[in-house]
């Protein structure tokens, strides 16, 4: 199977996710709550309720975890109300616990999918920053990251980052990303008043800026990775000219054994065979 450019997967990956999010967006734009208005959500949980045949905790439960598989393995957006509606339905302690769980069983099955395919550009990165002390710092901020986790995860096919070192690096991120969801629904399922509201508001304005940040980290980190690899591809120029390309002995003329035999005193240069 040939090796593709480190570009052309992601940018493919990239590209798909952003199709996808567009088309998945304007198809539920007008049922998905644009605000925090409380009323809003109670309306949209029953939609969903009723779209579903959601009629048990269970059910809820098994909506939530295949909801949550299509959002990491299919490039589904809207995680954040699938989390949301965690909390709405079982509350803080219970939506938290069991959203937290479901995320980190099905991205360790995803990381078991994964074949190792070392490139040097990743390999090179991933080593200057593990001799840093710096690779769970970096690692940390890729998983913070909005990008899809197919494309989070390349670091570990393309490097010698382990499976474990990628899974204690987004353990955090994992826990409180998943924690502002989850208590967001918890509280719009309260009957919110005003000051929840703007509470609500304030803590999802306020989580909005490290994925925001980290994606535009990671991103200038990724395309300096691309120029790299794309440099490292690059054949060096014959530079075998003057005396080396008359006389024949260049490189690749030695290899085929067609040099020139130096002559002998009184002695005419030996032809090539």
């Amino acid at each position: 199977m040939p090796r593709h450019k480190i570009a052309y997967i992601i940018a493919a990956q990239l590209v798909f996710a952003f199709v996808l999010s567009v088309v998945i967006g304007a198809a539920v734009r007008d049922s998905v709550p644009q605000n925090w208005n409380g009323t809003a959500w109670s309306e949209f949980s029953e939609h969903i309720s009723q779209e579903f045949a959601v009629s048990s905790a269970i059910h809820r439960m098994s909506l939530l975890l295949t909801l949550h598989m299509m959002h990491l393995y299919c490039y589904m957006p809207m995680l954040h109300v699938t989390k949301i509606l965690y909390g709405y339905w079982l509350g803080l302690w219970g939506g938290w616990t069991l959203c937290v769980a479901v995320e980190l069983v099905l991205l360790v099955g995803f990381l078991y999918t994964l074949e190792s395919d070392p490139r040097s550009a990743v390999q090179d990165y991933v080593s200057g920053v593990r001799g840093k002390g710096r690779l769970f710092f970096h690692v940390s901020i890729l998983c913070v990251s909005s990008l899809p986790l197919q494309t989070k995860t390349l670091i570990v096919k393309f490097s010698d980052v382990t499976r474990w070192e990628y899974m204690s690096s987004n353990l955090g991120p994992t826990l409180v990303l998943s924690m502002k969801n989850v208590a967001c629904g918890a509280l719009l399922a309260m009957a919110p008043t005003p000051n929840t509201v703007a509470t609500i508001g304030l803590i999802v304005g306020i989580s909005l800026v490290l994925p925001t940040v980290s994606t535009i980290l990671v991103s200038s980190q990724t395309i300096l990775l691309l120029l790299k690899s794309e440099e490292g591809t690059r054949s060096p120029p014959n530079k075998a000219f003057g005396s080396e390309a008359l006389s024949g002995n260049t490189p690749d003329a030695k290899e085929r054994g067609d040099a020139l035999t130096p002559p002998l005193d009184g002695q005419p240069a030996a032809l090539p065979n």
